[in-house]
């Protein structure tokens, strides 16, 4: 985290006691220099100006990026998968990745856990280059879950969801009780399905599992390639709601790849369109569904319409 102590206008009127605001990214009044969210702390008042506004200093804490590419560019042989792609990660928010298939989503999450390195362009996870990881170490930092889920099928859901604790050597009983804990958190009751088989499990147990084995090792990192894509309708909708509360109660970084806009406005805190392996600058919800660009609105087109028959419905 940087800190840097600056000279901010700030509107008459307004107390110049030490306060807080909290000001997102792409706001009109932030100053150069900043990127992501910054806490400011007006600490007192320098001079009072004749205009409406007086001067402050404040004090900017920069959120650091957990996740940045500068520049990326991924290529094989004469094909560009992504490119140009610079943005950033930060803690405890979840940048959804939306756009149709062959776009460059789930590339884009392969950069992350070293699964492909970039031909252009660096990626960074904590300040250090992917380069510069030890992969394995790296990605057993990154939790991942993908749409078809990956569970072994000969092993019990205990082992699935106790796989990295005991490749990172955690003594038996913190790997029991982290085990039962994941478990809990995923809605699936430790004393009926720890013992079971993937080939026991429902689709949406299967998908539960999938996300406990990603969170059993504590990572800071959740990366999720459609991880709701196969379920039906119903469980769908059941499990994106409830990773929605385990998205504020756990408060981890994710990157979530997704080609439905509903989900992508429920689960994202900001949300990145991606065409063509480029990157559209990411933005909040309520900004996204504002974006005029073509691709976009054929995205929304659905949604737009949800609203404009439920508005017909009230009125």
């Amino acid at each position: 985290m940087t800190t840097k102590k600056i000279p901010i206008p700030v509107e008459a009127g307004v107390p110049a006691c030490r306060f807080l605001i909290e000001r997102p990214a792409g706001t009109e009044a932030r100053p150069p220099g900043f990127g992501g969210r910054e806490s400011l702390i007006f600490q007192y008042t320098a001079e009072v100006a004749p205009n409406p506004f007086f001067q402050c200093f404040g004090i900017y804490n920069d959120v650091m990026a957990v996740i940045q590419f500068a520049d990326v560019t991924y290529r094989v042989g004469t094909a560009t998968l992504v490119t140009g792609l610079s943005f950033e990660v930060e803690e405890g928010e979840t940048l959804v990745l939306l756009g149709r298939s062959g776009s460059g989503k789930s590339t884009t999450l392969k950069l992350i856990n070293h699964l492909l390195m970039p031909t252009v362009g660096s990626v960074q996870v904590n300040g250090k280059d992917t380069r510069e990881w030890d992969p394995i170490a790296l990605r057993r930092r990154i939790g991942y879950v993908i749409q078809d889920i990956g569970l072994f099928p000969h092993f019990s859901v205990f082992e699935n969801v106790a796989l990295v604790p005991r490749l990172e050597k955690w003594p038996a009983e913190k790997i029991r009780l982290r085990v039962t804990e994941v478990l809990e958190l995923v809605d699936l009751d430790p004393i009926k399905f720890a013992d079971r088989y993937p080939a026991q499990l429902s689709g949406g147990q299967r998908q539960r599992v999938g996300v406990a084995r990603a969170l059993c090792a504590d990572p800071q990192i959740l990366l999720l390639d459609e991880p709701f894509g196969a379920l039906d309708p119903t469980t769908r909708s059941e499990i994106q709601n409830q990773f929605r509360v385990l998205q504020k109660q756990l408060g981890k970084t994710m990157v979530f790849v997704t080609h439905d806009v509903a989900e992508a406005l429920l689960l994202g805190t900001r949300i990145g369109f991606m065409k063509e392996g480029k990157l559209l600058t990411p933005a909040p919800p309520p900004d996204f569904l504002k974006m005029d660009d073509p691709e976009i609105s054929a995205f929304l087109a659905p949604v737009r319409s949800l609203l404009q028959f439920g508005s017909a419905l009230t009125t």
